[in-house]
């Protein structure tokens, strides 16, 4: 096991440790604050902030909602804007895989032998 000791109490503020790790509120040497968090492994995730303009209900219906689901408005969009950049993805790659089938198919198109007048008879 080994220790993580964060700088200062307030880098933590409104974060939880994830499944499976525990936190305790201690002190520095000079008597700051400090979080110490006990893992098998540390990591960092480094992420852009972004700003957004909502109106003012919106937002408080957003707050609402996540506030329902034990989240946060943060955790929302973020969720959103994955689940958003991944099916991007999958899109891209299913095209991708389209025109690879597509030349590699066996079959071809034979002549044509209709006119556009006659598929709209009457």
């Amino acid at each position: 096991m080994s220790w993580a000791v964060m700088a200062s109490a307030t880098s933590a503020v409104g974060h939880h440790p994830p499944p499976g790790r525990t936190a305790a509120l201690g002190t520095t040497g000079s008597g700051r604050g400090c979080v110490v968090e006990k893992h098998s492994s540390t990591y960092t995730v480094l992420m852009k902030n972004i700003t957004l303009s909502v109106e003012d209900d919106v937002l408080a219906a957003v707050r609402r909602h996540a506030a329902d689901r034990n989240s946060s408005v943060n955790a929302l969009v973020r969720e959103y804007l994955t689940n958003l950049a991944a099916h991007e993805d999958r899109a891209k790659r299913a095209r991708a895989r389209l025109r690879q089938l597509s030349r590699q198919s066996q079959g071809r198109l034979g002549k044509k032998t209709w006119t556009r007048e006659e598929l709209h008879e009457r």
